[in-house]
């Protein structure tokens, strides 16, 4: 039952309204001294609702995941740690605790740039413990800081097609329906994209934030300002992969 004589349960009721008029400015009005007031359970349901908040687009949600550190300055490090552990934890499992079939990925790397700051990485480690147990459905268990380089080879032309996504030595670019055909019947077709673009998505798409991946190009990086990846493929992790 949400209190409202409590500012972090006004909170929780703002972000739960799912309007931005209503979230944006509840966020806003909210103190790292409001934060410090708060029970550390209701922290981490406000730390998911921020990412719930954020993924649906809200710009005080967005401001906060990006701001974090300045948003908490002053909280001590067990509640600062309960809000970033529910912004992290909304990332991955839904509201039963389950692990989501696809995570909420659109504000992905924004929070993992967190994890260069070493006063949160308990909360890193944190998330890391709660997939250890998903570890097949991962290339790498988020939360760790294990760097991982990717190889794409490049067909150079008009469209800088992506023709293959080698890790560990093996190409896991794939068709995302099983009966896609890339037959003379139906060529593939490619979208375009910037170089930053197509890394970006293959950052969500394999759940490793861009500051640890490491991309090599068959082709001279400054030839590829523009590539076309292929419609209707993924590079998103089969537990068969493994």
């Amino acid at each position: 039952m949400l209190d409202d004589g409590k500012a972090s349960h006004r909170l929780i009721r703002g972000l739960k309204s799912l309007t931005w008029p209503v979230q944006n400015p509840a966020l806003e009005a909210f103190t790292a001294k409001d934060a410090e007031k708060s029970a550390l359970d209701s922290l981490f349901v406000i730390g998911r609702n921020i990412y719930q908040a954020a993924d649906g687009n809200s710009n005080a949600a967005k401001s906060y995941i990006e701001n974090f550190l300045d948003r908490t300055n002053g909280l001590s490090e067990r509640k600062r740690r309960a809000l970033l552990d529910g912004i992290l934890f909304e990332i991955f499992f839904g509201p039963k605790g389950q692990l989501r079939r696809e995570p909420k990925v659109r504000r992905f790397n924004e929070v993992f740039r967190l994890q260069q700051f070493s006063e949160l990485a308990s909360s890193f480690e944190f998330i890391a413990e709660c997939l250890v147990p998903y570890a097949d459905t991962f290339y790498s268990i988020p939360g760790k800081s294990h760097a991982v380089a990717v190889d794409v080879t490049v067909e150079k032309g008009s469209n800088n097609a992506v023709k293959a996504v080698f890790v560990g030595g093996r190409d896991i670019l794939r068709p995302e329906d099983g009966d896609y055909s890339s037959g003379p019947v139906a060529p593939l077709m490619y979208k375009p994209y910037s170089r930053d673009g197509v890394e970006k998505m293959l950052s969500e798409e394999m759940l490793i934030p861009a500051h640890l991946l490491k991309f090599t190009y068959s082709e001279p990086v400054k030839d590829l300002r523009q590539l076309g990846f292929p419609y209707g493929f993924t590079i998103r992790k089969r537990v068969s992969d493994s």
